[in-house]
């Protein structure tokens, strides 16, 4: 497979910055660019072009997810002091993540601005407007999972998971 320099070049730039915490800055200096084997780019370019794939992964999940029904899958990390939520899409299809948003003081750790990152993320993928949202910690009702287009619940808990696999088993039994 043919994969062009430049996007290589780009993703291990990327995935350097991402997972290993590589501050920006340091793409800009000459003895980390003369250590790494990814062609020289300054930090505005690299930037440019996450900015770029973001919006670009934005529009297809968008599309790949319209009309479709949904779960919401939360996951919260800590890391030393510093506390983060990751917000997924669950589907037919499999997991897709949606948004990763750290939050970095007390301030940020109220509800309201856990509903304004969940308010941020369905918006910036069209999934507003939901028909009907259930919130679960305890079992679920498997006849209530065909009805829902949302669900929200916690990765740990596994019962919405186990409905939602007999509810798609109910059906196809059904259709057949």
């Amino acid at each position: 497979m043919f994969v062009h320099k430049d996007a290589a070049d780009t993703y291990g730039w990327t995935k350097l910055d991402a997972l290993k915490n590589f501050p920006f800055i340091h793409v800009d200096d000459p003895i980390i660019r003369s250590a790494i084997r990814y062609k020289a780019m300054d930090r505005a370019t690299l930037l440019k072009r996450m900015v770029a794939l973001v919006g670009i992964v934005d529009t297809n999940s968008a599309e790949e997810l319209a009309g479709e029904k949904f779960g919401l899958v939360f996951d919260g990390l800590t890391d030393s002091a510093e506390h983060a939520i990751a917000c997924f899409a669950a589907t037919k299809q499999g997991l897709r993540f949606l948004a990763f948003s750290p939050f970095e003081d007390e301030r940020s750790m109220t509800a309201a601005e856990h509903i304004d990152f969940l308010d941020m993320v369905l918006s910036q993928y069209g999934l507003m407007g939901w028909n009907k949202v259930q919130v679960h910690r305890h079992e679920v009702n498997p006849r209530n999972v065909r009805s829902c287009r949302a669900f929200l619940f916690d990765r740990e808990e596994h019962h919405v998971s186990k409905a939602i696999l007999e509810s798609r088993s109910n059906t196809d039994a059904e259709q057949e």
